[in-house]
């Protein structure tokens, strides 16, 4: 008889990262069966099932957790900033509950669930590379957010006897980054061959990821993790801002001239965010892709077709 292949949900399935996962899924040498959830009505490539539900929708997760319970849950859906902070509570906690409200009363022991935080919720940063046991709470609405679904999922997976990890991601950069995020702004200037780069402050250091080593990452600790554990989903080192736009610069064609523009600074920004990836290493996982080629396929994807 034919084995089952494992069934695995993606929430925020039709969201960047989503997207990233199912293709690095479907890459695999083993067969999933890849449930997608998300609110956009148009289902992405590569899954066997897609569910238009918002995570605010207690009783139609239930129904299909009855009907279709996962073996793996990798949780990406969320609001990011600026959505209003009632929001971000309702749907990144509120949301999260409903979800594992669901997921418990399906009662399948042998699943693995990771839900993907933030170095957001992180507190008190320093020079020094950050550790899962560092101070955590977050210092904005979103982080702190993010830290009480992580707490929450934690502690519920505690309580109900659910394998629960939680996979820390830092700044992701990657084909496809979003506007929102300060490498998808600086591509879409470049690849639509403005003269003029507008920029904010070049100083700040982050640990930028990219998101196909993410996603392996968080499929990594679904599967290797230790429930009850946070893992850093990073690189363990940092590049600035100003070297980011250099990056740019480089692989882009045509001269640009770099502008200021104080609107696109942040007020008490950051001078540095790095993250410990030890744990993560230690379940064989090693982010391996180069800044400069995630910029380089950035512009690559951005270009008209």
């Amino acid at each position: 008889m034919a084995r089952r292949q494992k069934r695995i949900w993606i929430t925020g399935a039709a969201g960047f990262s989503g997207r990233h996962l199912i293709r690095f899924l479907r890459e695999l040498p083993e067969p999933l069966h890849l449930v997608g959830f998300d609110l956009r009505p148009a289902a992405p490539e590569g899954l066997d099932l897609y569910h238009q539900v918002d995570l605010g929708d207690a009783a139609k997760l239930r129904e299909v957790a009855q009907a279709q319970p996962p073996d793996r849950v990798i949780h990406l859906a969320g609001l990011l900033p600026p959505a209003a902070e009632p929001d971000l509570w309702r749907v990144n906690v509120g949301g999260t509950l409903n979800l594992l409200h669901a997921l418990a009363a399906a009662k399948t022991p042998a699943m693995r669930f990771v839900t993907v935080g933030s170095a957001a919720e992180y507190t008190n940063f320093s020079s020094r590379r950050i550790r899962e046991n560092h101070r955590a709470g977050g210092n904005s609405p979103y982080g702190r957010t993010k830290w009480a679904q992580s707490t929450l999922a934690l502690a519920f997976g505690e309580q109900m006897k659910m394998k629960t990890m939680v996979a820390r991601t830092f700044n992701l950069i990657g084909p496809g980054t979003p506007l929102s995020l300060v490498p998808g702004a600086l591509c879409a200037q470049f690849a639509n061959g403005q003269n003029e780069i507008k920029v904010g402050n070049l100083k700040p250091e982050r640990d930028f990821i990219d998101i196909r080593d993410a996603v392996a990452a968080y499929w990594t600790v679904c599967e290797k993790g230790i429930s009850g554990n946070i893992y850093n989903v990073c690189t363990g080192k940092t590049a600035s801002i100003g070297t980011l736009v250099k990056l740019f610069g480089k692989y882009a064609s045509g001269h640009r001239k770099i502008s200021h523009e104080a609107a696109r600074s942040r007020k008490n920004d950051l001078n540095r965010v790095c993250g410990d990836n030890s744990k993560l290493l230690a379940l064989g996982c090693r982010p391996g892709i180069p800044l400069s080629q995630s910029v380089r396929d950035m512009l690559e994807s951005a270009r008209p077709q």
